[in-house]
């Protein structure tokens, strides 16, 4: 599986809503007894993960735009400083 398509369904905002719903819709279906009480714990189990692996990806995106930019701001500081010096030539 390539890269781009995890990044395209873990940063899939419809993908996440329907986690979300489907995992509450579950859990209420379970403690109006609707449903056997072990499918809204498997539920509520793989929602926790789920949100888990969301809550880590987007903290790791977090720190690679992040460092993504502090290495743009690096460039941008040497290249004016490369400008500035042919300026003075």
């Amino acid at each position: 599986m390539s890269s781009s398509l995890i990044d395209s369904v873990i940063f899939n905002t419809k993908i996440a809503a329907t986690t979300s719903v489907a995992t509450i819709t579950a859990g209420f279906a379970s403690f109006l007894n609707l449903i056997p009480n072990t499918i809204g714990v498997v539920a509520s189990i793989l929602g926790v993960i789920l949100t888990t692996v969301l809550i880590i990806t987007h903290i790791k995106k977090m720190y690679r735009d992040k460092d993504q930019s502090e290495r743009d701001a690096e460039k941008d500081k040497l290249e004016i400083e490369i400008l500035k010096r042919q300026l003075k030539e």
